[in-house]
Order: structure tokens, then C-alpha cells, then sequence
């Protein structure tokens, strides 16, 4: 029995090593699969287990910032089979999860032992998962506009480069452009019409060349007498290689070949059929198809009405928006008005109160005075009673009541 066990347990032990994932390889943790690995989020939540397709995906375990702890199976990034989710009170939580969410198939320990407190737990519970399950797709949210704000950046930055790339080849060929026609411009300078490089049938032979072309001029034969003419010149040279170049016998001999070769009648054959055919042309787009002409007109009203419609909605757009800052500014001097009404009621409200507020102090002021004067009489009587002695009684009770009598 016991040799048994020991092989069963080496077996359990040989299946752990044959069947062990490597190590995930790399920072990009979208390319991780088959591996195992450690993630850390943003917010210090931690991963530690199996990846498949840059997801958490077989066994792991997942510890929160706020110390909750959950150990089992995963699969597309959510908790999913059997686990065990762990509090930081020491409640535990034991039994099947699918699609992040715990089934009805699990057993719920609790390390106080306190029945009631079994809803709370739960609730508890529930919102710790709705919480997390809402971060993790916040921050899966901000990873993806992060990316497109990115890719936006990128495609604007190649759009730049290319405009550039493109306006310097724009003046590279502008400077090559300008290059060739001053070299050009420099060519018909230099080189006459009598030259032998305008010759169409010129010989390399400088002393040959309007001889050979006026040779060939004739489409149906040779023409040896418009050669033999034409080298008769006195400054034409000999035929062969050690002919003297043209020199002014070169303008007469350009001169002679174009009257031989009929060259003038020639150009204005030439002009005459290039005028005909470009009447013919002309003809032809005149005559177009009466369907065409139609076509092209309904187009252009259809292509006219729809900016007139254009340019009125715009219009109706801007008279509106006018109207509605008129409206406000209307509004606004109503409010500014009805403010300096208020505080000019306030001003007066005040002013008037200040002067019943005066009026006051100056009559209590007036009283004030009066008592003083009456005060101030009396002691003069009571000084004057006093000086009064024996002898002068009569004079002092005459005077005493003319006091009275005033």
C-alpha cells in the first residue's frame, strides 16, 4: 500500500513537471500565451498566474490593493471555475464562479461565526465585484483611447512627411525644369537654322548635309540634280570626309534646299491641313448630342439650386443666431437696467433716511439748546435773588415780577 501511494504521489509530482508553462517573455503583454506571469495594473492590483492570448486564462491568483485575495481558475480574464476569494477580515468565500460572479454552488465561511451578518458579507461582496469589474473596464477604456489618440498622432505625422516629401520633389523638378530651359534657351542661341543639326536628312559630313536632305526630299524618286545644285556651291566643299564645313554657304545652301524641296508650300500645306483639322474638331464638339446638352444643363441648375439652398439655410442660420444675440443683449440691458433701478431706489431709500436721521439730531440739538437757556436763565435769577439784600427787597420783588410778567 504504501509502495502504491509513493508512486502515485511521484506520478502527481512527474505530471506538475512535464506539463509546467514557461515563464511569459517580453513587456507586451498582449503577445503572452501558454506562459505563466506577473501583471501589476495601474491602480497596484496584481496578477500572478497563467496567460493565454494576452489573457488571464487557467489557474492564478488575483490580490486587490485593498488586500482581497482571490485563488483559482480564470478564463478570458475573469474569474471562472472553482476559487477561493479571501477578505482581509479572514472571511472566505468557496465554491464555482462564472464569468467573474460567484454561483449559487459555494460555501461561505465567516471568522466571527455571526449568522446575521451573512447579507452584509454578501452585499459586501457583491459591490467589491461590481467596483472591480467596472474599474477594469475603465482602465481598458483609457488603454483604448490612449491607443487611437496614438494612431491619430502617427497618421497625422506620416501625412505631415509625405506633404513634405512631396513639395520637395515638386521643387526639385522645378529646379530641374528651369535648369533645361535655360539650357535650351542657351542652344537656340548658339546654333543657327542653317545648321546642320536642323538638316532632316543631313549627313554627319558638315559639307553634305542640305545636299543629302535635299536628295531625299522628294518622296517618289532620288533627286541628283537637287544634290548636284546644292554642291555646286562655291563654299559647299567636296562630298567627302575632308569637306570644308558650311560656313555662309551654309545659309545658301538652306536657302536653295528649302526652294528645290518646295519647303514653303510644304508648311503651308501642313498649316492648311492642321487649320482643317482643327475646324473639323471644333465642328465636331459643336455638334454634340442635343441629350448631352440637356444632361449638362439639369445638372448645372441641379448643382445651382442645391447652393442656393445651400446658401439660404446658411443664411437662415445666421439671421437666427443674430435674432438670438439680439435677444440676449436685449436681455442683458433689460437686467442692467432693472440693477440701476434697484440700487438708484436703494440711493434714494438711504439719502431719505439720512435726512430724517439729520432732521432728528437737529431737533434734539434745538431742545438741547433751549434747556441750556432755560437752565442758564434760571441761575441768573437765583444769582440775582441772592444779591438781593434787606434794603433793596422792594427793588428786587418789582423786579422779580416784571420777570414773572415776561
Amino acid at each position: 500500500m504504501k509502495k502504491l501511494l509513493g508512486i502515485v504521489v511521484l506520478g502527481l509530482l512527474w505530471s506538475n513537471i512535464v506539463f509546467a508553462l514557461p515563464k511569459c517573455q517580453g513587456e507586451d503583454v498582449s503577445k503572452w500565451t501558454m506562459c505563466k506571469g506577473t501583471y501589476i495594473f495601474k491602480n497596484e492590483d496584481k496578477y500572478v498566474g497563467e496567460f493565454k492570448d494576452g489573457k488571464f486564462y487557467g489557474k492564478g491568483t488575483y490580490i486587490f490593493k485593498n488586500g482581497n485575495k482571490y485563488v483559482g481558475d480564470f478564463k478570458n480574464g475573469k474569474f471562472h471555475g472553482k476559487g477561493t476569494y479571501i477578505f482581509t477580515n479572514g472571511d472566505k468565500y468557496v465554491g464555482e464562479f462564472k464569468d467573474g460572479r460567484k454561483s449559487d454552488q459555494s460555501t461561505t465561511t465567516y471568522s466571527a461565526g455571526e449568522e446575521e451578518q451573512k447579507k452584509e458579507k454578501e452585499e459586501a461582496e457583491e459591490k467589491i465585484l461590481r467596483e472591480e469589474e467596472q474599474q477594469k473596464q475603465n482602465e481598458d477604456k483609457k488603454l483604448y483611447e490612449e491607443r487611437t489618440r496614438w494612431l491619430l498622432n502617427l497618421n497625422k505625422e506620416k501625412k505631415k512627411i509625405k506633404e513634405e516629401k512631396q513639395k520637395r520633389e515638386e521643387q526639385i523638378q522645378r529646379l530641374i525644369d528651369h535648369k533645361k530651359k535655360i539650357k535650351q534657351r542657351k542652344n537656340n542661341k548658339r546654333v543657327p537654322v542653317y545648321d546642320c543639326s536642323k538638316a532632316p536628312y543631313g549627313s554627319i559630313n558638315p559639307g553634305t548635309c542640305w545636299g543629302d536632305s535635299a536628295y531625299q526630299c522628294d518622296s517618289r524618286r532620288p533627286r541628283q540634280d537637287f544634290y548636284d545644285k546644292i554642291q555646286s556651291l562655291p563654299t559647299a566643299g567636296t562630298p567627302g570626309w575632308e569637306g570644308k564645313p558650311y560656313t555662309d554657304g551654309g545659309k545658301q545652301a538652306y536657302i536653295l534646299y528649302r526652294k528645290l524641296c518646295k519647303i514653303k508650300q510644304k508648311e503651308k500645306r501642313e498649316a492648311e491641313e492642321k487649320r482643317l483639322r482643327e475646324e473639323e474638331q471644333k465642328k465636331q464638339n459643336e455638334e454634340k448630342s442635343l441629350y448631352e446638352k440637356i444632361k449638362e444643363r439639369r445638372l448645372k441648375d441641379a448643382h445651382e439650386k442645391l447652393n442656393k439652398k445651400k446658401r439660404e439655410k446658411e443664411q437662415q442660420k445666421q439671421n437666427e443666431e443674430q435674432r438670438l444675440g439680439e435677444e440676449e443683449q436685449q436681455k442683458q440691458n433689460e437686467e442692467q437696467r432693472q440693477k440701476e433701478e434697484a440700487e438708484e431706489k436703494i440711493l434714494i431709500e438711504e439719502e431719505e433716511k439720512r435726512l430724517i436721521e439729520e432732521a432728528e439730531q437737529l431737533r434734539l440739538i434745538e431742545e438741547e439748546e433751549k434747556r441750556l437757556r432755560e437752565e442758564e436763565q434760571q441761575k441768573q435769577n437765583e444769582e440775582l435773588q441772592e444779591e438781593c439784600n434787606e434794603e433793596l427787597q422792594d427793588d428786587c420783588d418789582k423786579f422779580n415780577v416784571n420777570v414773572g410778567l415776561n
